[in-house]
């Protein structure tokens, strides 16, 4: 078995994981509890702008917790493949 292929696999999986996070990481600071942008001196929002704030913080919110995951899946894999390797070897 090739465990440097294997460890590749891994390494691939931590930089999509990564770039995920990237584009979907929530900043908690921009958005209020009810969806709706947090802006100093902003007025009231329209429901379907809170609505809409809210579908995009649900989608937003699972794509970072995938990516996240798929960091820890990538980072597993490189563990085993290095623990695997090392075994081989003695």
């Amino acid at each position: 078995m090739d465990y440097q292929l294997i460890n590749i696999f891994g390494l691939s999986i931590d930089i999509i994981g990564v770039v995920i996070l990237f584009f979907f990481g929530l900043h908690a600071e921009l958005r209020s509890e009810d969806g709706s942008f947090v802006k100093k001196g902003s007025s009231s929002i329209s429901e379907k702008e809170i609505s809409k704030n809210k579908a995009y913080n649900k989608r937003v919110k699972f794509m970072s917790k995938f990516g996240l995951i798929l960091i820890i899946f990538g980072f597993c894999i490189q563990i085993t493949s290095s623990i695997l390797s090392m075994s081989s070897i003695n």
